[in-house]
């Protein structure tokens, strides 16, 4: 892979104490219409939470719609104060909680087996890039003016008490399959919503970030759905014209109806 200078690397936050480090591998599923639009223009789209199909990751959750109220008169009047406060604390996790959506993000898998869930989500036409956390991270510019963000998330019950700094390490425990890294690209987390416009509108749903392919990807897989003659050219052609190599998948469809 590309070698770059001391004032071309860039550095990022990795969390701790988590299993991962830069050369821990990774891969993320894709349209194959996507990859080509990656390796043609050297451009990747981060796009924000907000913006994800998944209804689970993008919608503010239902829990966070209520607060807890005590139905008798008298100990409301007995324990104002910190209803009040609580109240207060409340109101300032649903508005956390909605500015996080904000985050531009971008989630991959440890999972580096091939998995025909992941395969099979959307159009069938899909790939599989495989890389590790610091050739994702090393590929970028490093003027792309965002820190890099990168953990591991957990999967536990959704709760209003966790606080801010992990509800967004956090997904509820039937996404536990995912073994998930992801990557939040932000100047702070103090400030995650981006400029609006005079409306109040978020005026973009991503930010395409200049990135050198052959950094970023070890290895390119096509998906299992592909015709095998199809797969095994375009593999090739792949691997000639931008030097990274590809294959077709290694699962066998052939008996799946």
């Amino acid at each position: 892979m590309p070698q770059k200078n001391e004032n071309e690397i860039l550095y990022f936050h990795i969390m701790e104490g988590v299993g991962i480090n830069s050369e821990t591998m990774i891969c993320q599923y894709l349209d194959l219409e996507y990859l080509m639009k990656i390796l043609n223009e050297e451009s990747y789209y981060v796009k924000r939470k907000k913006f994800f199909v998944d209804d689970r990751e993008k919608n503010f959750p239902e829990l966070l719609r209520f607060g807890l109220e005590p139905m008798d008169p008298e100990y409301r009047k007995d324990h104002a104060a910190e209803i009040a406060k609580r109240q207060v604390e409340w109101a300032k996790s649903v508005s956390q909680y909605k500015k996080q959506s904000y985050l531009l993000t971008s989630c991959w898998t440890v999972r580096t087996m091939e998995n025909i869930l992941m395969w099979d989500r959307g159009d069938k036409s899909r790939a599989c890039i495989v890389s590790t956390i610091g050739d994702f991270v090393g590929s970028f510019e490093k003027d792309i003016n965002y820190e890099i963000w990168c953990g591991r998330m957990f999967y536990e019950p959704f709760s209003k008490v966790i606080k801010f700094e992990n509800k967004i390490w956090v997904k509820e425990p039937y996404f536990a399959d995912e073994n998930e890294i992801r990557f939040y690209f932000s100047s702070s987390f103090e400030k995650v919503e981006p400029d609006t416009t005079k409306d109040g509108e978020c005026p973009e749903k991503g930010v395409s970030l200049k990135v050198t392919p052959k950094q970023m990807m070890r290895e390119i897989v096509l998906s299992p759905y592909l015709d095998k003659k199809c797969a095994e050219s375009l593999s090739k052609a792949i691997t000639d014209k931008y030097q990274i190599n590809a294959r077709p998948s290694l699962l066998d469809l052939s008996n799946k109806e």
